[in-house]
Parts: C-alpha cells; sequence; structure tokens
C-alpha cells in the first residue's frame, strides 16, 4: 500500500475503535468502487452523514494532524438535543461564505477560547 493509502486506513481504523471505545457497533467497509461510499460505519437507527477530516499541516520539519468533523447544521442541532443535561457547551464561529478555510477558522477560534 501507499503512503496515503496507509494514512486513509489508520485513520478510518482510529474512528471505529473511537466508537467501540464508547460502545457503539462499527465497522470499516470494504471498497466497492462506488463515488463517495462510506469508510466507516457507525449503526444507529437513524443514519446521519458525517466528514471526518484529518487534515494534515507542514510544521517545520514534522507534519502535524488537525482531526475535525464537518456535519450539516440539522445534525448538529439533533446531537445538541441529545445532551439534556447541558453538559457540553459550544463556542460557535458562523461564517456565511461560499469558500472557507475550515481549519484555519477552527484554530483561530481555539486560540480565541484559551484567551476568556
Amino acid at each position: 500500500m501507499g503512503r496515503q493509502t496507509d494514512q486513509g486506513t489508520r485513520h478510518e481504523s482510529a474512528l471505529r475503535t473511537r466508537a467501540m471505545m464508547l460502545g457503539r457497533s462499527a465497522q470499516r467497509n470494504a471498497k466497492r468502487g462506488q463515488a463517495h461510499e462510506s469508510d466507516v460505519t457507525v449503526a444507529g437507527a437513524e443514519m446521519l452523514p458525517v466528514v471526518a477530516w484529518k487534515n494534515y499541516l507542514k510544521a517545520g520539519a514534522r507534519r502535524k494532524a488537525v482531526r475535525m468533523v464537518v456535519m450539516l447544521e440539522d445534525d448538529f442541532w439533533k446531537l445538541v438535543a441529545l445532551d439534556t443535561r447541558a453538559q457540553y457547551g459550544y463556542e460557535i464561529q458562523a461564517k456565511a461564505t461560499q469558500t472557507l478555510g475550515v481549519r484555519a477558522i477552527l484554530s483561530g477560534l481555539i486560540e480565541w477560547m484559551k484567551t476568556q
């Protein structure tokens, strides 16, 4: 396997393992050659689309990765509604633009939150 394939396989396996550690049924999916097919399935009654992004950054001589999950807004609010005890809070950076550097915006928000 090539380097990029190895990186993708490790990322998929890590996602599956994380879901299983939370007590969820999860599996890596065999490739069927279909466009936009799912790499990992976490079983549930209602299936929601998620993009799990491991964005590699150049940081000097050694690369570093920022891991993110991108999802539809309605799906985010479904997850928020499940947190009936308000265990988690959110600082939301709202942008309305055609193109966006997601990693840069997220990094900026994280840095801002450290100063609060």
